[in-house]
């Protein structure tokens, strides 16, 4: 990341450019943008976006069942979320890298089963093994009521190497779901969430089996 510390940028705007070059996506020159732009709203707009950001953190937590994001409900003991709750097809797992999959492929409305979010992928280079994402939690799920696993992880090396890694632990267990793949008509290195209808649509009608052994 470029230098900050020249010594005519008041301290407090060197810290906010630093939190922003944290976020993903965010390089020095966007991180520099947007903070010079929170320096131009009124101190109501700050409060606003302020308050916005410690209510995700203070209410927002994982299904305990698929790992989506979700609202806690103080009624209920258990958070579960809305999609694991609803009336949708049980027989299903579509198994994606981030909770911003589950929003694309709901907002296409071309699948109406259950979901299972890793967050993330195996990823050495990374620091990401098979023990930082939820793997573990997606086999116990994985039961004789389950006829078909979609994998819709992102076509990357890590996304299909993540693929087969889950293929191998499915295959030890003593079940036999069909699994299956989206189609590669999804650009090679993307990543899901910016996928269009028309692709998106396209690779769901024409999954196919998904053995890498074969």
């Amino acid at each position: 990341m470029e230098s900050i510390n020249n010594k005519i940028i008041p301290k407090p705007i060197k810290n906010l450019i630093l939190a922003f070059s944290g976020l993903p996506g965010i390089g020095p020159k966007t991180a520099q943008r947007l903070t010079y732009f929170v320096t131009q709203k009124s101190s109501e707009e700050i409060e606003t976006l302020s308050q916005a950001l410690v209510s995700v953190k203070d209410h927002i937590v994982l299904c305990e069942m698929c790992f989506y994001i979700m609202e806690i409900n103080p009624d209920k003991d258990s958070r579960i979320c809305l999609i694991c709750e609803g009336n949708r097809n049980k027989n299903q797992i579509c198994i994606v890298e981030s909770p911003l999959d589950v929003i694309v492929i709901e907002n296409s409305g071309i699948y109406d089963g259950l979901y299972h979010i890793l967050h993330g992928a195996i990823s050495p280079m990374n620091g990401l093994g098979p023990n930082n994402l939820k793997i573990d939690a997606l086999i116990k799920r994985i039961d004789n009521n389950i006829e078909e696993i979609i994998f819709a992880t992102n076509p990357t090396l890590e996304g299909e190497a993540t693929a087969m890694y889950i293929q191998e632990l499915i295959s030890e267990l003593n079940v036999n779901p069909t699994i299956t793949m989206l189609a590669r008509g999804l650009p090679t290195g993307a990543d899901l969430e910016y996928s269009d209808f028309s692709t998106l649509s396209n690779a769901f009608e024409n999954r196919s089996s998904f053995n890498y052994s074969e």
